[in-house]
């Protein structure tokens, strides 16, 4: 793949990047990090889940978007050197890796939801009670907040990558179907060079 040069990045695509994921750990931390620890408790108290599982994957999920934070930094800080396929695949690698431990801790806070949901009891002031309404409050910042942070932030990465790349040639081709419903195949070909 044929990469221009780092410099013919835009500053400011980077700058809303860095500011994206910002937003997206800013989030997570006030919106999951404030209520993970009292719904590992819950969860540990009534015997579904294996201690810190929500912690564990919590702390992966930091991870990944210090690592995320670190790589937007070094692209903004190069002052000329090309950027080559293999950072442009990490960075994304590390998006997908991220959106994935994000689903990891969706699952296993819908599993705990489903347990809590069978127990009957109907008071919020118990111990049940507010770990239901934290729990119902995480699942929603993480399906209405955090998902779609992630996915903008990831699209606007790709829009970002994309436009370093040269597409040296392109191919289509295609064949009708001889079937009933006369469904065919259509290939498309881009490669990309300097």
């Amino acid at each position: 793949m044929g990469f221009k040069n780092i410099n013919q990045f835009n500053q400011s695509d980077l700058h809303i990047l860095e500011t994206d994921i910002h937003s997206f750990k800013s989030e997570f931390k006030n919106r999951v990090g404030s209520e993970i620890g009292d719904l590992e408790i819950a969860g540990r108290e009534f015997r579904l889940l294996k201690e810190a599982d929500l912690v564990d994957l919590y702390q992966r999920v930091e991870s990944l978007i210090e690592q995320i934070q670190d790589m937007i930094w070094e692209l903004k800080s190069r002052n000329g050197p090309i950027m080559d396929a293999s950072e442009a695949l990490q960075i994304t690698s590390t998006i997908s890796t991220l959106e994935g431990e994000l689903n990891a801790l969706w699952s296993l806070l819908e599993k705990l939801n489903v347990a809590f949901a069978k127990m009957n009891d109907t008071n919020e002031e118990s111990f049940i009670g507010k770990s239901k309404i934290r729990l119902h409050r995480t699942l929603r910042s993480i399906q209405n907040v955090l998902k779609p942070l992630l996915r903008k932030l990831s699209q606007r990465l790709w829009k970002l990558i994309s436009g370093l790349l040269t597409p040296k040639e392109w191919s289509v081709s295609g064949e009708l179907g001889n079937t009933v419903l006369g469904l065919g195949s259509v290939k498309i070909e881009v490669k990309f060079g300097a």
